[in-house]
């Protein structure tokens, strides 16, 4: 994997991720306001993914963009399997 989609992807799996805390912050602060900062940093921290992700793909060949999606793709794949059997294990 070439150095610019291996970054791409990290950026990736880092706006997921942080997509993820935002809406648990959110659905806290519902009813805690205590929250609020720490959701805002947060959003603050996806805006700044999207902004990457786009300035790299911009800068990016066809062919790695292909690589980029082949690479999330399997990455999605490979972990959906672990993450549906640790929901069901706390379920």
């Amino acid at each position: 994997m070439s150095p610019v989609v291996h970054q791409a992807l990290r950026i990736l799996q880092q706006r997921a991720l942080a997509k993820v805390l935002h809406e648990v912050g959110r659905v806290r602060n519902s009813t805690k306001t205590l929250l609020l900062s720490h959701t805002d940093k947060i959003h603050a921290r996806i805006v700044r993914c999207e902004m990457d992700i786009a300035r790299l793909r911009l800068a990016m060949t066809r062919e790695q963009l292909v690589e980029l999606k082949i690479a999330r793709a399997l990455y999605l794949l490979l972990r959906a399997p672990n993450s549906a059997s640790q929901v069901s294990k706390q379920c």
